[in-house]
């Protein structure tokens, strides 16, 4: 017999799978239901021009634990984390996905690998700072973000 716990998961993975993504608000929300955000992403010359536009992409993302997962015609997807276990933020599996081939002004869609029913703004302070590492411009700080030197506890 199915359990209702299994149902309900089940239901609400697929409302996060067919939820459009939002636009980031320009402030920390406070409370956001099945948070899945479009970022509007200024891609520099120097990743566009370059030989390898996605590599040069992976490196501005690495410092917050994402690596480049796969391709298609459409997408280029990076990732981080794992998919079962914690639910932190800092661990939980991202995808980061751009339009491909990359263009100078593309959309950056963040979401969680499996399920996210709320973000109290964990979800969009990654949003954020990979908008911010992207453009040139990282955080002095990104505590906030979770890069590998967070996950490993070594501050």
């Amino acid at each position: 017999m199915i359990e209702a716990e299994g149902i309900a998961v089940a239901l609400f993975r697929w409302i996060y799978k067919k939820r459009k993504p939002r636009p980031l608000d320009k402030k920390e929300p406070w409370l956001k239901w099945f948070p899945k955000y479009k970022v509007s992403v200024k891609i520099p010359p120097d990743i566009l021009d370059s030989e390898n536009p996605d590599d040069r992409l992976e490196n501005r993302l690495t410092p917050m634990g994402f690596r480049h997962e796969a391709w298609t015609k459409e997408a280029v997807h990076f990732t981080r984390g794992k998919s079962w276990g914690d639910f932190h933020a800092k661990l939980v599996k991202m995808r980061l996905s751009f339009s491909h081939p990359l263009e100078a002004d593309c959309d950056m869609q963040v979401e969680v690998g499996s399920v996210c029913l709320f973000d109290t703004g964990d979800l969009w302070k990654v949003a954020r700072e990979a908008k911010e590492r992207i453009e040139g411009n990282p955080p002095a700080d990104s505590s906030d973000g979770g890069g590998p030197k967070d996950i490993e506890g070594s501050r």
